[in-house]
């Protein structure tokens, strides 16, 4: 099955290396056209009404964002091209939001494809849940580097959306993740711990035992032993490994509630 793509991209020789990328391995995308700006964007999507998209952030008149805010209906499936590193991939990692990085390669583009293949392209109208995810989107962009990040947490229902600074601690449950909050129930989410370690590491969590990583501003205090064990602000106790004693112990020296 073909599936009907569209490129917003504003710089030439980019978008000649993407649509030669996707001619050589990916045919079964059928691009329909592309833009380089918001007004022909927002034309051209809304007339040709692709199922696959590729957006580019930063635009010689604007943004992606833009576009989106004045189509008549977001595309079924949208994938974000940005040159942007650091917290800004972050912000789409904790939106759980499609994107590749700029120059993109044939590994990349693979790994996103694989993501596409696991959704209904075969609908024309966008997921219910993509409107949230573009808002989480913005919000962390915008907040990220002040500790007010978003998090998308995939559920066997859906998806939620949660504050990270509100996460005191996560607990392994074989492929699944227990979350739990300082003053909201616990969540179970479709992802492994290893995910969350990688996701949270910019906000002061640690990985203390193969079965549980910490938000360590909720420390409250260490209990010596082979390894020890943490006790949180909530009560929680929870065992730190041998292997990972001396690097809890460094990551809270200083702290004067310990």
């Amino acid at each position: 099955m073909q599936i009907p793509t569209f490129i917003v991209e504003d710089d030439a020789d980019t978008l000649a290396s993407f649509k030669w990328l996707l001619a050589q391995n990916f045919p079964e995308l059928q691009v329909l056209g592309h833009a380089g700006t918001v007004a022909k964007a927002v034309e051209q999507i809304n007339l040709l009404n692709p199922v696959l998209v590729f957006m580019d952030v930063e635009l010689e008149d604007g943004t992606g964002f833009d576009v989106l805010q004045q189509l008549l209906k977001l595309p079924p499936a949208l994938v974000f091209t940005t040159s942007h590193q650091e917290h800004a991939v972050k912000a789409f990692d904790f939106s759980a939001m499609h994107y590749l990085l700029k120059p993109v390669g044939l590994e990349d583009m693979a790994k996103v494809m694989q993501r596409l293949s696991k959704l209904d392209l075969s609908s024309k109208e966008s997921p219910q849940w993509q409107q949230t995810q573009i808002n989480t989107l913005l919000h962390n962009l915008q907040h990220f580097q002040q500790n007010m990040a978003r998090l998308m947490v995939p559920t066997q229902e859906g998806f939620e959306v949660v504050n990270v600074q509100g996460i005191t601690h996560c607990i392994s449950d074989g492929s699944y993740t227990e979350l739990h909050f300082l003053n909201a129930p616990k969540m179970t989410s479709s992802k492994n711990l290893k995910d969350y370690e990688d996701l949270l590491s910019p906000y002061a969590f640690l990985r203390v035992h193969r079965s549980a990583l910490i938000n360590l501003q909720y420390v409250q205090r260490y209990v010596k032993g082979r390894g020890g064990y943490v006790v949180l602000t909530n009560g929680t106790e929870l065992e730190v490994s041998r292997a990972r004693k001396d690097i809890l112990l460094e990551r809270i020296k200083g702290q004067t509630n310990l």
